[in-house]
């Protein structure tokens, strides 16, 4: 599980680990707590390299429990097939009133990845 300033690691072509993130909010007393997605409707990841290339534009994410706010990405073996430096994020999406409402996490900044070399490829 990736937790805020934080590396998330993998090599290349690997599709394990899933990049799995824990949402939390404050309670009374500015407690953390696990932020409800119960109305959440679905969840995108997007990735991007050094340079700001988009490399992974919306593919579908999982939430794992709903409860306890985590969700999830599960990569392919194409995701992970270029190594190098990369920022990623994910987007919320809730039912609204009106229409559905987005959120992108996390709030601040974005998930740093790094995808190294595995040794039958150098």
């Amino acid at each position: 599980m990736y937790s805020n300033n934080q590396v998330f690691y993998i090599k290349a072509n690997d599709t394990l680990p899933s990049l799995q993130i824990m949402l939390m909010t404050k309670g009374k007393l500015d407690e953390p707590l696990p932020f409800n997605l119960s109305a959440v409707t679905a969840t995108t990841f997007y990735m991007a390299d050094d340079c700001g290339n988009t490399v992974i534009a919306g593919n579908e994410a999982q939430i794992i429990d709903r409860c306890k706010g985590i969700i999830q990405y599960n990569w392919s073996s194409l995701d992970t097939a270029n190594p190098g430096r990369y920022k990623a994020e994910f987007e919320i999406f809730f039912s609204g009133y009106t229409s559905e409402q987005k959120m992108t996490v996390p709030l601040f900044g974005q998930i740093d990845v790094e995808i190294f070399n595995d040794i039958n490829k150098l």
